[in-house]
């Protein structure tokens, strides 16, 4: 189960990013914040 959960250490900091991101965008209503959040939902699927 360890070997699981560090051996796939970058996609759980994917998800991550994509979670944090996607929140951000559908929780916030300022403009600004929502392309902040676009951006981090981006990075993470370039990383992916």
């Amino acid at each position: 189960m360890t070997e699981f959960i560090f051996g796939h250490y970058n996609y759980w900091i994917v998800i991550f990013l994509m979670m944090a991101g996607f929140y951000t965008v559908i929780s916030r209503g300022n403009l600004i914040k929502k392309i902040a959040g676009l951006n981090i939902f981006q990075t993470s699927v370039f990383l992916l």
